[in-house]
């Protein structure tokens, strides 16, 4: 198998038509894996200290398989290193197999491997995070001399609707308590309106999420951060949600004040939303509006069919298992390159003795 090395951004539309196609080879793959998600991207991310690192597998002049990575420059311990990594950011990240190529898959994301072991030179840290237990990916690292340096990261609960008869039967298994007595307290109180819709509401949300995390911050809860104060991220997220038709919002609004009491924003691709972000409007905190909004969402897609799964995405958090039991596994793979680490660790303590004489000298 042979391969190239795609390193500039300017060429990634070459890889448009054969990424396209193999990502539609299997059902595992998630909307985060898509050219038009990670292409998106790149685009808006200023990549003046990135490397893309795209490692294209070719068999017979036919692209079988791509490892979508990039080299970022990190500091650790006060010493920079090249780290190769995911180019994307989002709860699940993976290889693209082509699953309708004649060889085995496994020997594909084999090659991938020798190719990043024989660029060593490049890179000082291999760190691959949000990789689905489910995989492909997963079964390989587990099963070879990445084992050991292969950890559970975090879970990703979910729902699966299909494991039920019907609403009603999901509902007799996992209901928080009162959510019924919240729904008609909000409903006596306020005039709320479910709206699902598919347009660029990034600019609305955006507000309720910055709101949402000054009013945790002026509680005490100060690890809260909003992923629309990074103006890159908020211009990735702006340029993606532009006439795309795999977005999804659910939006609970305040119909009498015209204001969103919260929302939920993601992703559908194959029959699965990947619930992305979501945020609540502080005004509304004593209604207990997210255990209302989970009521609400679930009771209109089991009328109008928009998903199976239900995709709470990356995240151990208590109000999540209240509403199943059911969690992907996200590992992290984990390698230092020592060899190229101790050696710019020298040249650097070198530089450092080097300039203390050249200043000693000049003093004296």
């Amino acid at each position: 198998m042979e391969y190239e090395i795609i390193t500039k951004s300017e060429n990634l539309d070459s890889l448009k038509e054969d990424w396209e196609r193999i990502e539609k080879t299997s059902i595992s793959y998630t909307y985060f894996s898509t050219f038009k998600y990670c292409s998106t991207w790149v685009k808006n991310i200023n990549y003046s200290e990135i490397e893309l690192f795209i490692i294209k597998i070719l068999h017979n002049n036919k692209v079988i398989g791509i490892a979508p990575l990039q080299i970022t420059k990190r500091k650790k311990n006060l010493v920079s290193r090249k780290v190769l990594e995911f180019i994307n950011v989002g709860d699940y990240a993976d290889f693209l197999i082509d699953y309708n190529s004649k060889i085995k898959h496994i020997k594909i994301i084999k090659r991938i491997f020798e190719i990043i072991q024989d660029n060593g030179n490049k890179w000082e840290e291999l760190y691959l995070t949000n990789i689905c237990n489910t995989s492909l990916l997963s079964y390989y690292l587990l099963s070879s001399k990445y084992n050991k340096y292969y950890k559970v990261l975090v879970e990703a609960p979910y729902i699966d609707f299909t494991n039920y008869s019907s609403l009603e039967e999901y509902r007799k298994y996992y209901l928080p308590k009162k959510v019924k007595q919240y729904i008609n307290r909000l409903n006596r109180e306020k005039n709320i309106k479910l709206v699902i819709t598919r347009d660029n509401v990034i600019n609305s949300i955006s507000k309720i999420h910055k709101k949402e995390k000054e009013f945790l911050s002026k509680k005490g809860i100060k690890n809260r951060y909003s992923l629309f104060d990074i103006p890159e991220r908020y211009h990735f997220l702006d340029k993606l949600y532009t006439e795309n038709e795999n977005i999804l919002t659910y939006l609970l609004i305040n119909e009498a004040e015209d204001e969103i009491i919260c929302y939920y924003t993601g992703y559908i691709y194959n029959d699965r939303f990947h619930s992305y972000n979501t945020a609540y409007n502080p005004k509304y905190e004593g209604y207990s509006v997210g255990k209302i909004f989970n009521y609400l969402i679930f009771e209109i897609n089991d009328k109008e069919k928009l998903w199976n799964v239900f995709d709470m995405g990356a995240g151990r958090y208590e109000w999540k298992f209240e509403w199943t039991n059911s969690n992907n596994l996200l590992y992290k793979l984990n390698i230092e390159n020592f060899k190229n680490r101790r050696k710019k660790i020298v040249q650097k303590t070198i530089k450092i003795i080097s300039y203390i004489f050249r200043i000693a000298k000049e003093k004296y």
